[in-house]
């Protein structure tokens, strides 16, 4: 008996026991957050429902009957109305996000058909999509999870940081691009560290559509696709072949991705032209608006100003995390992490380039005095976590660091989410 259980507890490994976690925790944001308690979570929905009933372009209308639906996002309303059904104004006034393309909901929409033929409760169509998004990102991540070596530790913290878990659990326009980024950023390091032999075309085919889904979700973070050229030409069979695969990618991703922000008229404003007649250059814009929300940019990104933003657990919860992160993402030991040089800088441009274009979709909303954009919130960083760690690590050093199993990563992670969840719960009850 005893021999049976400790061969039980050796084929539990760590991928298995990451899932596990990660769904329990999922479920738990999931009923901690009342539905549209999470900013903008009533427009994702009203465009995930609009795609499901064959509305692929949104409307651009007024979004009154929007707002309304989202002032009843409270426990009491909920719990004395939960037969509220989908009003067909609500799909008319559809405007935000009218720049997500469809595929940003592929999952989402296709749950919300089936469902939608049973009941037109948005109790339940939300409840629907939300869990069918926590699904597909569990089944993006759980490869990274399996395969991935030395950098493992890193992936852990970061998928079940309390921020991503309330991404993944709400109904949202990032969390698609958080784990494909993470999916991208893993694959590269899987090729790099590969022994002999070349990639077959199933892989560049995962690559392709990996590209493809991470430009529709959020074009920001395509930029995150430049790495594949750091994958060495022996893995793809030679330099023509490279050259072919990366034409591929270039056309599945860039493509498709411009055409759909010509469509819907999306794709920014001159980076002078700031409200009120100043004029800020960009480069000026990111380095005034970093230095005066670096704290908030930080805070927000991990642990902190969840719901509607408005729900603040402490700070110590995000030093915690970013305590964590620092020792993982730089200090731990990643000998058997091929990371040289130019893929260093590879991973801090593709960094830059993101917050740059960041920044240039937000450019709106700078204040012509200050030169400091308002309305970019933390959770729209957490895709360079990865790539900025990375490059930043520290390849080798004298003092060294006891290893820490995986294992307690996650107990660790999970201690955490499970204390911000109840706290999110008792803040959103009262």
């Amino acid at each position: 008996m005893m021999q049976r259980k400790k061969t039980i507890y050796k084929e539990f490994k760590i991928e298995t026991m990451f899932i596990i976690m990660f769904c329990i925790l999922g479920l738990l944001y999931t009923v901690s957050i009342p539905p549209f308690r999470m900013t903008d979570e009533y427009r994702h929905f009203v465009r995930a429902y609009e795609i499901s009933q064959g509305q692929i372009i949104s409307a651009e209308k007024s979004t009154e009957s929007l707002q309304q639906l989202a002032g009843q996002a409270t426990w009491k309303i909920w719990r004395d109305d939960p037969d509220i059904t989908v009003r067909e104004e609500w799909v008319k006034d559809s405007s935000i996000p009218s720049s997500y393309s469809p595929f940003s909901y592929f999952v989402s929409s296709i749950l919300l058909f089936f469902a939608g033929l049973c009941t037109d409760k948005v109790l339940v169509l939300i409840y629907v999509a939300r869990l069918g998004q926590l699904a597909t990102v569990a089944l993006l991540l759980y490869p990274v999870i399996k395969n991935i070596s030395s950098a493992g530790n890193l992936f852990i913290l970061i998928g079940l940081m309390p921020m991503c878990m309330q991404e993944f659990a709400v109904l949202s326009g990032d969390s698609m691009a958080i784990a494909l980024t993470m999916d991208v950023i893993a694959f590269v390091l899987w090729q790099r560290e590969a022994g002999e032999g070349s990639m077959g075309w199933n892989e560049i085919l995962a690559m392709i559509v990996m590209a493809f889904f991470l430009g529709q979700s959020k074009y920001i973070y395509v930029f995150v696709c430049l790495l594949y050229f750091f994958i060495p030409k022996k893995r793809f069979g030679g330099i023509w072949r490279k050259g072919i695969a990366a034409v591929a990618v270039g056309v599945c991703a860039g493509v498709p991705m411009l055409g759909w922000l010509l469509k819907v008229g999306s794709i920014g404003g001159a980076p002078r032209s700031v409200a009120g007649g100043s004029s800020f250059t960009l480069p000026e814009i990111v380095v005034r608006s970093l230095l005066a929300n670096a704290k908030l940019y930080v805070a927000s990104s991990t642990a902190d100003s969840f719901g509607d933003l408005d729900i603040h657990p402490g700070i110590y919860w995000t030093v915690i995390i970013l305590l964590l992160l620092f020792y993982v993402g730089i200090l731990e030991d990643k000998k058997e992490l091929k990371l040289s040089v130019g893929l260093r800088l590879g991973m801090l441009g593709t960094a830059v380039i993101s917050v740059f274009m960041l920044f240039y979709t937000f450019i709106g909303g700078t204040n012509p005095e200050t030169g400091v954009t308002n309305g970019l919130q933390g959770r729209y960083f957490i895709p360079m976590y990865l790539p900025v760690l990375l490059g930043i690590s520290i390849p080798s050093r004298k003092i060294k660091f006891p290893e820490i199993p995986q294992k307690y990563f996650v107990i660790v992670m999970a201690i955490i989410d499970a204390g911000i969840a109840g706290l999110i719960m008792k803040c959103c009850i009262a």
